[in-house]
């Protein structure tokens, strides 16, 4: 019965051994993986970041004038405007955008596909992204463009449109 109750003292002591080893290798492994995760996240952060500060110090080849904030587009004389909406279908719009330069050179309004830069809102405050992905828009100088924008999953009617937080009173809709 001894040498029973010793056997299962030792048995039950090498599970208990073995069970901390298990969490002490998992705790290790969980460490060393959150530490490349969180390194990954602030490289790539940080090489966006490199990107878009150089293209916006940088003179780009056609002279263009960069515009990827709400204080670059503030900054010149650009004026945005809705021509008009299309109703695609159910929850599919369509915004053709008109974007006047009145600028001496030319503008390019980069990162439009980035999801907080260009959002369709709908009357109950809820946001839809735009869903082309236009990476750039390069408008000619003292020129104007019309370009189409698509937006998909706008539950609600749209009600505004927010271009680098510029807010532009959505028209009557149109539908198709």
């Amino acid at each position: 019965m001894k040498l029973l109750s010793i056997l299962a003292l030792l048995g039950f002591s090498f599970l208990v051994m073995a069970e901390d080893k298990t969490n002490a290798v998992k705790d290790a492994v969980s460490n060393v993986v959150s530490g490349i995760v969180s390194f990954s996240k602030n490289a790539l952060s940080g090489v966006n970041q490199g990107v878009e500060e150089g293209r916006q110090d940088g003179e780009s080849i056609d002279g263009a004038r960069i515009i990827s904030s709400h204080n670059t587009l503030a900054h010149y004389n650009i004026v945005l405007s809705i021509s008009k909406v299309n109703q695609i279908s159910a929850e599919h719009y369509e915004v053709i955008m008109v974007i006047r330069n009145n600028e001496a050179e030319p503008v390019r309004f980069i990162n439009l596909f980035d999801s907080l830069n260009v959002i369709l809102l709908d009357d109950e405050g809820f946001s839809s992204h735009l869903t082309n992905n236009y990476l750039d828009i390069t408008v000619p100088a003292k020129a104007a463009i019309k370009s189409s924008w698509q937006f998909y999953g706008v539950e609600g009617k749209p009600d505004i449109l927010r271009i680098y937080g510029q807010e532009i009173k959505v028209p009557q809709i149109i539908h198709d």
